[in-house]
């Protein structure tokens, strides 16, 4: 039996459901509520990352200094400015997802679809109460100069030596 709960818990017009399974919960949510879920999404995430970035010297700004920023009306498409880059110089593309049940595959198509040759595409995904996974998608070139950066860095680290066992 299902137990649709109406106990004064109302989010953005839609019931919270007790006894479903998270998949039919998901669908359930959609709608407005989905779409505010994952605006709120880009908007932590892009707070993160604007935390990161705040004494770095880029140039592209807007009037509150954020490097990225959710874009009030969104594009998407190829070569199509996405909701963090609406002027097209960011060197990296973002989409971010805010689900229970990841699709690896649909989210990366789209990502590769509205890149620019010239940005990187990143994927932000993030599931309730947890950390963000940020996983850039790299062309073989990027992924040699990203093992180079890391072995570098590693080599400045001190050195350890390890006995072995007797």
């Amino acid at each position: 039996m299902v137990n649709f709960s109406t106990n004064g818990l109302r989010m953005y017009g839609v019931y919270t459901v007790q006894g479903l399974s998270d998949n039919i919960r998901e669908r359930l949510m959609g709608g407005r509520a989905s779409r505010v879920k994952g605006a709120n999404g880009e908007r932590e995430f892009f707070k993160l990352s604007n935390e990161a970035v705040r004494d770095c010297p880029w140039k592209f700004r807007d009037r509150e200094g954020n490097v990225f920023f959710r874009h009030p009306a969104p594009r998407h498409g190829k070569g199509q400015p996405d909701n963090s880059d609406p002027h097209g110089v960011l060197p990296v593309t973002i989409e971010v997802k805010r689900v229970e049940k990841p699709q690896f595959k649909t989210w990366i198509d789209k990502l590769q679809d509205q890149a620019r040759e010239s940005q990187t595409p990143v994927l932000a995904w993030r599931k309730n109460g947890k950390d963000w996974t940020i996983m850039p998608l790299l062309t073989e070139l990027e992924w040699k100069e990203y093992l180079i950066w890391r072995l570098e860095r590693a080599s400045q680290c001190e050195t350890r030596t390890y006995e072995s066992p007797k």
